[in-house]
């Protein structure tokens, strides 16, 4: 049985992971007694618990405007706190996890590989890609950038022009521990098929209502689908 740390197991896609788990012994502390933007506070914590993998799913997520309003609130987060748990996994020979986002691509052709050229369409996104490079420097380190939401769709409203590889939180969570079990490293998209939100939305909440990029108050992308070739590759040889 592998022992597992998993940060944000009190958000929904840490739940979900928790609730399926089967195999792992997983060890999910609550925000106070592990706090990631303390250095000396991971670093003790790590230490004593001695993961075999730290699944890093604690983020500062939404309102995506936190992260223009309180810049300092998303580098401590989701940068100094990614960074802080790199350290201490590369201490105690942890392997880490880190669960990215897919909008540090561009948001203008789609298709996005992980070896393609990446820009962050908001701060929200640079602050993931802030954890990511600290990610990078671990060893044997695995890096999922991901599009998911919770089910159902809570929004009453849903673009009909931005298109994605959404999936929902307990679609994906199988998926992360099916990597994680066949031990894959670097950079891997994860998500579901090319959809518009709207499409996506309609499939768990058939009373959302449409709308257009150019009524949003805040910065969305166009077309930041990504490709699963490598994604589907490594699952289909776990069968």
């Amino acid at each position: 049985m592998t022992k597992i740390l998993l940060t944000g197991g009190s958000g929904t896609l840490g739940q979900e992971i928790i609730r399926i788990n089967k195999e792992h012994e997983i060890i999910h502390p609550v925000k106070e007694k592990i706090n990631i933007t303390n250095l000396e506070a991971v670093q003790q914590f790590v230490k004593e618990i001695k993961p075999k993998i730290i699944i890093h799913c604690a983020a500062l997520t939404k309102p995506m405007k936190v992260h223009e309003e309180n810049p300092k609130q998303s580098i401590e987060a989701n940068i100094l706190g990614t960074s802080y748990l790199a350290l201490a996994a590369i201490e105690n020979n942890s392997k880490l996890v880190y669960i990215s986002t897919d909008y540090v691509y561009p948001g203008k052709t789609g298709n996005y590989h992980e070896t393609d050229p990446i820009s962050p369409i908001n701060q929200y996104a640079w602050s993931k890609l802030g954890g990511e490079c600290a990610v990078r420097m671990c060893p044997r380190s695995l890096i999922l950038r991901v599009a998911f939401l919770k089910r159902p769709f809570l929004h009453p409203r849903a673009f009909v022009d931005s298109f994605k590889s959404n999936i929902y939180h307990d679609e994906i969570a199988p998926t992360i521990l099916k990597l994680i079990e066949a031990d894959a490293c670097g950079v891997i998209n994860v998500g579901g098929e090319k959809r518009s939100l709207y499409e996506f939305a309609q499939e768990s909440n058939p009373n959302v209502l449409p709308m257009k990029l150019q009524e949003a108050s805040e910065n969305f992308p166009a077309d930041v689908s990504m490709n699963l070739e490598h994604l589907n590759k490594i699952i289909s040889s776990c069968k």
